[in-house]
């Protein structure tokens, strides 16, 4: 979807998306249990590796807001 997104922008046009993101490393039986939990948390990646999809397709100056964190009891970070 990103590679599509940059091909269909006029240059200098811009891609807004929101997303979720881990703002921390989750270890895999935390994302296991999440998984059972929120499917939609389980399949979150690193924000870093987001970013490097962006470049990959060949989007520039990316820049992330992060307007909402969320926590569960008994889920550590």
């Amino acid at each position: 979807m990103i590679k599509e997104a940059f091909r269909v922008l006029r240059p200098g046009g811009r891609f807004a998306v929101a997303d979720m993101v881990e703002l921390e490393p989750l270890d895999p039986i935390t994302k296991k249990n999440l998984d059972s939990w929120a499917g939609c948390l389980s399949g979150t990646i690193p924000i870093d590796e987001y970013r490097a999809a962006l470049v990959a397709a060949g989007f520039e100056d990316s820049e992330f807001q992060v307007h909402a964190t969320e926590s569960m009891p008994g889920v550590e970070g």
